[in-house]
């Protein structure tokens, strides 16, 4: 147990910036995942060992603690299935853990393709045909779209429709063309069509390189989106809380909610005095990577009901008075989730052995649960610290 708690407390406390710092390079997380034998159990869409699930087709997107909890409950299960498979239980670093959860975080970043008879459906319905062309068919009302087609990423187009939403607002309005809704996969779908019937047919296609999370926040503020818009709680109540966006499954999902808002954000934007937000392909990248990563960010949880959890689910039973375990209530383990991810993790294999000379249940943690238990640690934590 010794050896194991001087691996975790040597790594300095890991922050939320060393998510964002993992966020640059998602293949730090794909080595570790062979490296650290995941691989073995657990395939990546198909690509692996079939013991446990598939981890890059998860139903669910989960937040740092959710995680933290699912990883936890499955533990005995995983312990099992590596002894009966001869390999030892790997230990991990909190700055792994980050580089792992990066590399989760981008199984749904990067769009899938898109469909072109889909798209050709589309570019009617969505009334795209009445202004624009492809491939030299159609109307000269507006530029010709085929410029797009070199583009594997939906960024430019959408940010290209962003810059001139004024212009193109009156132009419909003139035509009697209501706003149009878009949902992520309209767009790539869109793209497509695009990219199928586009008179240029470049040698090289275009890819874009992920957007900086942290330029991104940055951007939130300059460009005065944080005036409007708070991201859990921070921020401005007139439009809604960008960390709580629903049904947010890529940046695709993002560009569209951003698009079906367009039309009225103009109008508060005006309304308020403030000039319309333009934005390059790189700055929209980098906000749309900020805005996404928000989404696995948890909030800040219920200490009052950590405590009833840390009750029920035994913990008090080994970490409470009696000290059979360490305390749960040290600062530098509690600092992140990645630093307390990895001690947990670490201690796995004492923790399962301790539950069966107790003959107790390992607890499972659902939903926020994780969460509340670690902000009532936490509050704990700095009570005994305050004292």
């Amino acid at each position: 147990m010794i050896k194991l708690l001087i691996l975790t407390m040597a790594i300095l406390p890991t922050s939320y910036e060393e998510f964002t710092r993992v966020l640059s390079n998602p293949l730090e997380g794909r080595d570790l995942f062979v490296k650290k034998g995941c691989i073995q159990c657990h395939s990546i869409r198909g690509t692996g060992g079939k013991f446990g699930p598939d981890l890059g087709i998860g139903s669910e997107k989960l937040t740092f603690y959710k995680f933290a909890g699912l990883l936890f409950g499955h533990s005995p299960k995983m312990l099992e299935v590596a002894k009966e498979m001869g390999l030892e239980w790997p230990l991990i670093t909190p700055g792994e853990i980050a580089s792992l959860f990066g590399y989760f975080y981008y199984f749904n970043y990067f769009e899938k393709p898109g469909s072109y008879k889909r798209g050709k459906i589309l570019f009617k319905t969505k009334h795209c045909i009445k202004c624009h062309s492809v491939g030299g068919r159609g109307p000269k009302y507006a530029p010709p779209l085929d410029k797009f087609a070199v583009y594997v990423s939906p960024i430019p187009i959408v940010v290209s429709m962003w810059n001139v939403l004024p212009k193109m607002t009156r132009k419909m309005q003139k035509m009697g063309i209501k706003p149009m809704k878009f949902n992520g996969q309209d767009i790539l779908d869109i793209l497509a069509y695009i990219r199928g019937n586009a008179a240029i047919r470049p040698n090289k296609v275009k890819y874009l390189t992920p957007g900086n999370p942290d330029r991104g926040k940055k951007l939130f503020k300059l460009k005065k989106c944080l005036d409007c818009h708070s991201i859990h709680g921070e921020g401005g109540d007139i439009g809604p809380d960008l960390g709580r966006m629903e049904n947010v499954r890529s940046i695709s999902d993002i560009m569209a909610n951003l698009w079906n808002h367009g039309t009225r954000m103009l109008q508060l934007i005006g309304e308020i005095g403030y000039s319309f937000p333009k934005f390059k392909i790189d700055e929209m990248s980098d906000l749309l990577a900020y805005l996404y990563s928000v989404q696995y960010y948890d909030e800040e949880g219920d200490p009052k009901k950590g405590e009833v959890i840390f009750k029920e689910k035994g913990c008090v039973n080994c970490h409470g008075e009696e000290k059979i375990a360490p305390s749960l209530t040290d600062i530098k383990v509690l600092s992140s989730p990645f630093v307390f991810t990895a001690a947990a993790w670490n201690h796995i294999p004492i923790m399962f052995d301790a539950y069966q000379e107790m003959k107790a249940i390992w607890p499972r943690f659902e939903n926020n649960e994780m969460r509340d238990l670690v902000s009532y640690l936490l509050h704990e934590a700095k009570f005994k610290t305050n004292k």
